[in-house]
């Protein structure tokens, strides 16, 4: 584990199990501001279950997790946790990408139009819809939107609780890898400006690369059953990343890497 100084994102000993089944075991995982880390490993490992863990909608049986010093399991370190779940789903449908966006406000204030925010709350919106960059179709439905732009919306609805942490858990899945390619420059460019720490987590290994500085992968627990993370591969390609790279021989060489950890992983 790296030290912890300066992190915003501690995870330290943590467990959980579904019943009598050990899934994670042993979770040890610091991110500091500004840092994009990668979480990878094969189907049910518990890469989405940790997710939840860190977002706070599951509760560790073991171990700690803390946000800014703070536990996540307490509601206002809760609220300071973007969360994107797999797929670019969730967007309300009757719904603009405006009234998309304010929705997490919304509910938090307990006002059920728009018109019941207040000048600061729809100055974050617009500022998050920007981030984004889907101010443009604020005025949209979800159906009118392409995948990209409904995976923009739900960036944006993220965003606009002014989060500290962002959590996507296969967030462009089911997205064609050219329509992600700018989504990727984008996102790099947000959480580099913003100081956000985002957990990534994906199958999609060019993804892992392109945009994490560090990526852990989960190993199977050598004391016990379940799953732990193991140490972290940092990627040293340079910053700003650009579509080039994708060609570039340091970045097959990191995604065979990581392919060749997973595929071990697998087979024993």
């Amino acid at each position: 584990m790296r030290g912890i100084a300066q992190n915003m994102l501690n995870v330290s000993g943590v467990e959980f199990s579904y019943g009598a089944k050990s899934l994670l075991s042993d979770i040890n995982l610091t991110c500091r501001p500004g840092e994009i880390v990668g979480i990878v490993g094969p189907s049910g490992c518990g890469k989405s279950t940790l997710a939840k863990l860190t977002a706070g909608v599951l509760k560790p049986q073991n171990g700690e997790i803390h946000i800014g010093g703070a536990q996540v399991l307490d509601a206002a370190r809760r609220q300071e946790v973007g969360f994107l779940q797999q797929g670019a789903e969730g967007l309300l449908p009757f719904l603009t990408v405006y009234a998309n966006t304010a929705m997490p406000i919304l509910v938090r204030k307990g006002k059920l139009l728009i018109r019941g925010l207040d000048f600061s709350d729809r100055r974050r919106c617009v500022r998050a819809m920007r981030t984004a960059r889907i101010d443009h179709a604020s005025r949209s439905r979800p159906e009118h939107l392409s995948g990209g732009m409904r995976a923009r919306a739900l960036i944006a609805r993220a965003l606009a609780q002014s989060p500290k942490i962002l959590i996507m858990d296969e967030s462009f899945s089911g997205i064609d890898e050219a329509m992600c390619e700018q989504l990727y420059i984008d996102m790099e460019r947000f959480v580099k400006k913003l100081g956000l720490v985002c957990l990534l987590i994906s199958h999609r290994l060019s993804e892992i690369v392109f945009l994490c500085d560090y990526v852990h992968v989960f190993e199977r627990c050598p004391l016990g059953d379940g799953y732990t993370l193991g140490d972290p591969l940092q990627i040293t390609l340079p910053r700003p990343r650009s579509i080039e790279m994708f060609g570039d021989p340091e970045f097959a060489r990191f995604t065979g890497l990581l392919r060749s950890r997973i595929v071990k992983l697998g087979t024993e």
